[in-house]
């Protein structure tokens, strides 16, 4: 993991640590409960089952295949990618700089980060849930 890469980790890690010692755990239970999943309607009943399980939202940590973490930043279907015929993971690497882009594929934005740190993947290589954004 590069430098900035763990800065960002430990700064994300240290302000989740603060807040959830501020608001206590009755208004953390609030807040879980009022996020909005990730809709996981679009895949094979096997694969929305699995993930299911993780309880997916926008911003959480991601233990990812081949060892990787990453932040979760977008879900859905890119048009440019598989023809939009299956549902994609837009996520921001923080190990190392190994992605394809910056979350914009052929002028469509579809997350922010840095250059070389976004990628989109497909549901099989999402391991677990690391931490709660």
């Amino acid at each position: 993991m590069d430098r900035e890469s763990a800065e960002r980790w430990k700064a994300m890690l240290r302000a989740m640590e603060s807040e959830e010692a501020k608001e206590g755990a009755a208004a953390a239970a609030a807040a879980v409960e009022e996020a909005e999943e990730v809709d996981l309607s679009a895949l094979n009943k096997k694969e929305r089952r699995r993930l299911e399980r993780f309880h997916l939202e926008i911003g959480d940590v991601l233990e990812l295949d081949k060892g990787r973490r990453g932040i979760l930043h977008f879900v859905g279907r890119v048009e440019e990618i598989s023809s939009g015929k299956e549902l994609l993971f837009g996520v921001e690497l923080l190990d190392k700089a190994t992605g394809k882009h910056n979350g914009t594929v052929h002028g469509t934005t579809y997350f922010q980060c840095p250059p070389k740190r976004g990628c989109f993947l497909k549901s099989p290589q999402i391991r677990k849930r690391v931490a709660r954004s």
